[in-house]
């Protein structure tokens, strides 16, 4: 399995830098100068929808849901806040569903991801269901926009 090795989630390194990483058991993925916040786990979810192989079966992502909770290991020994804002705020039913990864097929967690189906996404940012990401749905809850 390849090893990737990132910064903030969003630049992805060429070469191993000597700095202090950690370690995303979900995806395989190393990552530095994290800041636990919003626009990080935005930057993850660009990174992990890489590793989605259309030709395979993707189970949730197949059947029309977006995985609006769907941390990096490390994100649950943090403090961050937003999750569960997310939990309580968003007026969308969610899903909670045993935790998945998109290349690591083995990987089980201990919490579970939460998901939400793509036509209500739509209906809530205003999009094209084919448009649609979970990085829209977050702008609209925060009122805020990701890079």
């Amino acid at each position: 399995m390849k090893t990737f090795y990132y910064d903030n989630f969003r630049v992805l390194l060429k070469d191993k830098k000597e700095v202090e990483y950690e370690y995303d058991e979900r995806h395989h993925i190393y990552s530095c100068n994290n800041d636990y916040s919003l626009q990080q786990y935005v930057n993850y979810l660009s990174v992990i929808t890489t590793f989605v192989n259309v030709k395979e079966k993707n189970g949730y992502l197949d059947i029309g849901f977006l995985p609006v909770l769907i941390l990096p290991s490390f994100f649950y020994h943090s403090n961050i806040t937003w999750n569960q804002y997310i939990l309580d705020n968003l007026p969308l039913e969610k899903y909670n569903r045993p935790p998945i990864s998109f290349n690591r097929r083995e990987y089980t967690g201990d919490t579970p991801d939460t998901w939400i189906a793509k036509y209500d996404a739509a209906k809530y940012t205003n999009k094209a269901i084919h448009e649609v990401r979970v990085k829209h749905v977050l702008e609209k809850l925060f009122n805020m926009k990701f890079k």
